[in-house]
């Protein structure tokens, strides 16, 4: 490929029309290319552009010197050691894409400038323009998207603490959406929960939004100031209105007066200057309703790892790879978001169960729609790619299968028995209409663009064919000509070529140039011989570029008038699309259903939660097939709140993440892991559990957990459900005891909380609360313990545990044989007295609040004695006849020797 510049840089002095020269950043005078390319800049200042010169797109000055070191590209400089001189950088056309992509990634703006005329057939300079301008919230290349997530945009109007107006707009998938959360946190929930990529702000607020979006954990989000005049409020409705074409926003549940309409029509000006076109496509709009969606706040989305795993932020590991059996890229995104947004309308969910379940009797309808979703592609992001002008033939080629293959899960839905399946598949509208058009236009495999005769169908246009025709002939002339050629001169290596440099030539070799006749052109002398054309060719050359150029244009017409044929179906398309979503996740979930043994939760009409045999599902997975062991949970009014006890690595962790996650798959429409389920519906789940700082905020540990449980005792509800792991433990044993229980007591004595809740905890004084406060109930994690060694069951059993184990764990974790012996000396001397009298004096007499005693320990035994407790244990003194109970009791005492006065 040739690289290069129109024109060379000019000296300062060398150029005369002071009025129209631009300078340099280094104060130099411009060539007219040059200031082609500063009006392009002034345009985009905070965009990196990629100016397209010949073959390559050029970086210049501070653009080279930002993109060059992400890029991996080496910095170079034009008119070096001249007042013109310009760093520079390139990358080839073709390639420009990933090149794009990568600076996306690090967090830039690119705005890409192409030539708009062809440099043949242009005198002078060939006029550029913008065309459109990529960043982390544009983004609508395949190839840069993740299939399984949305790609929002967000746009805000308000002022802390709020409340606020926003608008979420999905580009690569035609979503918008308005929300008005009503504090910071609230906003920072809604960002999260959609995965905002980049946020639009009126630049007066750029510097209080960045602040926030700091404070908040949320300050990799790229920020986008824009001009305030486009959250004009006046003018936001009729914007919407026209957009949308429709004359009221009442059908799509929006108010007149609602907040996030000047941040909608400010997006939508901020996407047509920078995509330079109307966005079409996003003519749909939905308003988020929080009361409509089991609400998980991002700390209890990150403890639970419902999409997210808490060891590297990836999908491994998390609800959402287990219950991922869909086939299409519209399935995955709705899993995602129905997992993050839970229903809470009971009719909704058993819509859902009701399909699941009949979808899982009938495998082999299961089998047959399944097998049809894999033929069918992403139709929203070919649809929003369509409307932008951005599709290619193999767009439409996928398009095409995608909608041969929607009769098959249509028909197969109607042969289930439920009405809501049947519902489901009238959803579907077939589009034979535009499929029959795309049959009949389009090639059976097309090229990759347009323009070279190989997009549309042989038969499809007469006057393509003719063009077609002209050159298939043309081509056979040039074969003929080569024929004649070459025995006219019997040179029988005669060959007639082509390049695009010097078109159709014939090619002689050094030992044939004798031979060639004395009219005919040398065109280029190469190291084997020699070029020529003839008249001949030189005309025969000219109609074949002719007839190429017309049928490069006549393609592309036809190109072009398919996908606007597309885009005229818009809403058909994205109301199919959604239904085949719906489809794939529900088929999905009876697959992951069958495969793993899952049951049809029971939505209860009372308040009771009741799970038997329920199964962590991430963790099952995990595990050897069996090895699993299940547990009920029951919460009910007369059993609010559960005080679970027990050693570390009991499980305890475990067993409340999993009745949270029974709980948001029961509402998201899935199957539940469990022998039985009875669901009461929650209206949230608060999941508080492990400790993390927050640095970059100022938070200790202690903070982020108290914060949290702050945000628990604040919102929950009587519908909710509660998960709390360890309370108090970031401060001193009795500071961090006292907030436990005042925590428990305020979950269970305020009116306006009193939600299920479970509660881990290694402060077993609080179980003790059981005899003081209504609804509160104790469970535990079983050990066995055999001599030193315990053996954690994993089985949870009413009341408390009387030890936590930790000294047992500490040794199975390899701490040094010295420090376990030292702990269980130090226990044993602190246990021999009450711990509240202990810590009491320790601290001088401070009156504490009254607790039971700790269980003193099991010392180290020395040898021998493990196996006697161990013969100990296994006899059954029921069957002992007293002359076997007595030769039991010599054989012991012999067995222990001198030893026996050890014996406690």
């Amino acid at each position: 490929m040739r690289r290069g510049f129109e024109q060379p840089f000019e000296e300062f002095d060398s150029v005369t029309d002071s009025s129209q020269a631009a300078t340099t950043p280094s104060g130099g005078k411009l060539t007219p290319m040059f200031r082609q390319w500063q009006q392009a800049k002034q345009q985009h200042p905070d965009a990196l552009l990629f100016f397209r010169m010949g073959d390559f797109y050029e970086l210049f000055f501070d653009d080279a010197r930002t993109a060059a070191p992400i890029l991996g590209i080496a910095l170079t400089s034009r008119g070096k050691g001249t007042a013109t001189a310009a760093p520079m950088c390139g990358v080839p056309h073709h390639a420009a894409r990933n090149y794009i992509a990568r600076l996306v990634d690090a967090g830039h703006r690119v705005a890409v400038c192409e030539q708009m005329e062809d440099p043949k057939k242009t005198k002078g300079m060939v006029r550029r323009e913008v065309v459109r301008v990529v960043s982390p919230g544009t983004i609508v290349d395949p190839d840069q998207l993740d299939p399984g997530t949305g790609n929002y945009l967000a746009c805000l109007t308000g002022a802390s603490p709020g409340p606020w107006g926003v608008c979420l707009v999905d580009l690569s998938t035609g979503g918008m959406v308005l929300a008005r959360p009503g504090s910071e946190t609230a906003l920072a929930e809604v960002l999260s929960r959609y995965g905002a990529r980049e946020v639009l702000v009126a630049s007066t607020a750029q510097a209080d939004v960045a602040t926030l979006l700091a404070r908040e954990g949320l300050g990799e989000i790229l920020l986008t100031a824009l001009d305030d005049g486009l959250f004009e409020p006046l003018l936001a409705r009729d914007r919407i209105l026209q957009q949308l074409q429709v004359a009221s926003l009442a059908g799509f549940g929006c108010p007149d007066d609602h907040p996030a309409l000047p941040a909608a029509a400010a997006a939508l000006a901020h996407l047509q200057r920078t995509q330079r076109v109307q966005p079409a496509h996003l003519d749909r709009l939905r308003v988020d309703d929080p009361r409509r969606i089991l609400r998980l706040d991002r700390s209890s989305r990150r403890n639970l790892e419902v999409v997210a795993n808490l060891r590297d932020g990836g999908r491994g590991q998390t609800l959402l790879e287990v219950l991922d059996a869909t086939h299409t890229p519209l399935g995955a995104r709705a899993l995602r978001q129905w997992l993050l947004e839970p229903l809470v309308e009971r009719d909704a969910i058993l819509a859902r169960h009701a399909v699941v379940e009949a979808l899982l009797r009938r495998s082999e309808v299961r089998d047959t729609i399944r097998r049809a979703l894999r033929e069918i592609r992403d139709l929203e992001r070919l649809l929003s790619r369509a409307a932008l002008g951005r599709s290619t033939p193999h767009d439409l080629a996928a398009l095409r299968r995608s909608l041969a293959s929607l009769p098959e899960v249509q028909d197969a839905l109607g042969e289930l028995p439920a009405p809501d399946a049947r519902a489901l598949a009238e959803r579907i509208d077939r589009l034979e209409d535009l499929l029959g058009r795309l049959d009949a236009a389009l090639a059976d495999e097309p090229a990759a663009v347009p323009g070279e005769g190989r997009v549309i169908r042989p038969g499809f246009d007469a006057p393509l064919d003719e063009v077609r025709e002209l050159a298939r002939g043309s081509r056979e002339l040039i074969a003929a000509i080569e024929t004649r050629e070459r025995e006219a001169t019997g040179i029988a290596s005669l060959k007639i070529k082509y390049n695009k440099v010097f078109g159709y030539f014939l090619e002689v070799s050094k030992a044939n140039l004798p031979r060639v006749p004395p009219e005919w052109e040398r065109r280029q002398t190469i190291a084997t011989g020699e070029r020529y054309v003839t008249a001949e060719i030189k005309d025969l050359e000219a109609r074949i570029l002719a007839a190429s150029e017309r049928l490069a244009e006549r393609e592309k017409e036809l190109f072009e008038a398919l996908v606007r044929e597309v885009v005229s179906r818009a809403g058909r398309l994205r109301e199919t699309a959604a239904a085949i979503a719906e489809v794939d996740v529900l088929a999905g979930f009876a697959e992951v259903a069958a495969r793993e043994g899952y049951v049809r939760p029971v939505l209860a009409e009372d308040d009771r939660l009741e799970i038997r045999d329920g199964r962590h599902p991430v963790v099952e997975r995990l595990l050897e097939s069996g090895r699993f062991v299940p547990n009920d949970c029951v919460l009910d009014d007369a059993r609010r709140l559960l005080i679970v006890t027990g050693p570390n690595m009991g499980g305890k962790s475990t067993y409340l993440r999993q009745t949270a996650l029974i709980v948001l798959m029961a509402q998201a429409g899935s199957f539940v892991p469990a022998r039985s389920a009875r669901i009461a519906l929650v209206d949230r789940i608060f999941c508080r559990v492990g400790a993390s700082d927050n640095l970059a905020g100022g938070e200790s540990t202690f903070m982020v957990e108290m914060t949290e449980t702050a945000n628990i005792l604040h919102n929950a509800t009587p519908r909710s459900l509660v998960i709390l792991d360890e309370i108090g433990r970031g401060t001193a044993t009795w500071d961090g005891m006292a907030i436990a229980w005042a925590v428990v007591e305020q979950l269970l004595l305020d009116p306006r909380l009193r939600p299920k809740a479970l509660f881990a905890t290694h402060y077993h004084e609080l179980t003790e609360l059981a005899a003081r406060l209504e609804g509160l109930d104790n469970v535990h994690i079983t050990v066995r313990e055999h001599g030193q060694e315990v053996v954690f069951l994993h089985r949870i059993e009413a009341g408390p545990s009387d030890r936590s184990y930790g000294i047992h764990v500490a040794r199975l974790a390899g701490l040094p044989d010295g420090v376990i012996r030292r702990a269980w000396e130090i226990l044993e001397e602190i246990s021999g007295e009450h711990l509240a009298d202990k810590l009491q004096r320790q601290a001088g007499g401070a009156r504490q609040l009254s607790l039971f005693e700790m269980p003193a320990p099991t010392p180290a035994l020395a040898a021998g004695e493990a196996d006697v407790l161990a013969e100990l244990r296994e006899c059954d003194p029921d069957e002992l006849s007293p002359r076997q109970a007595h030769a039991l009791l010599c054989r012991l005492i012999e067995a222990l020797g001198d030893q026996s006065s050890t014996i406690r």
